[in-house]
């Protein structure tokens, strides 16, 4: 499965969150009027692209770890990367626009859900791929070996 057909799902609900703030519906976003991150989260718009991302950065961690992430692979991963960002901060932007006074009371709950999200998909794969693996052998045994300690 491509890189780009991975991300299908999450550019998919990112439209459909679109559609939802352009009809002016993003108030349906939070449970009882309550602005607050975990309100965010059980809209199911913004659940879907928590899940998303996560299963995506999952799968190439994966990659990664199995040695089948090609450079093309991963040029075309850190494009995805960042298109999901860019796209994120133009739904929010559209907030902005449509209800000023919603998005000062609202902007740092879509702001923190933002960074959640890029961090479901790390910056640099293979690096967070030794960062785990390095993790785990601290845990097995106490401390690092030789061989994974930093220089």
């Amino acid at each position: 499965m491509g890189i780009e057909t991975r991300f299908k799902k999450v550019f998919l609900e990112i439209e459909n969150l679109e559609k939802k703030i352009q009809n002016r519906e993003w108030t349906l976003l939070f449970e009882d009027k309550k602005y607050t991150f975990d309100n965010l989260m059980q809209s199911s718009n913004y659940q879907k692209i928590y899940n998303f991302t996560r299963e995506v950065g999952d799968d190439i961690s994966q990659l990664c770890t199995q040695g089948k992430m090609s450079d093309q692979d991963e040029k075309d991963y850190h494009r995805q990367r960042h298109h999901v960002d860019y796209e994120l901060h133009r739904v929010h932007l559209l907030i902005e626009e449509l209800d000023r006074l919603f998005w000062k009371s609202s902007k740092d709950i879509f702001e923190e859900f933002q960074d959640k999200i890029m961090l479901n998909l790390p910056k640099d794969p293979q690096k967070t791929f030794w960062k785990n693996l390095k993790k785990l052998f601290a845990r097995l045994f106490g401390k690092k070996p030789k061989y994974l300690k930093e220089k």
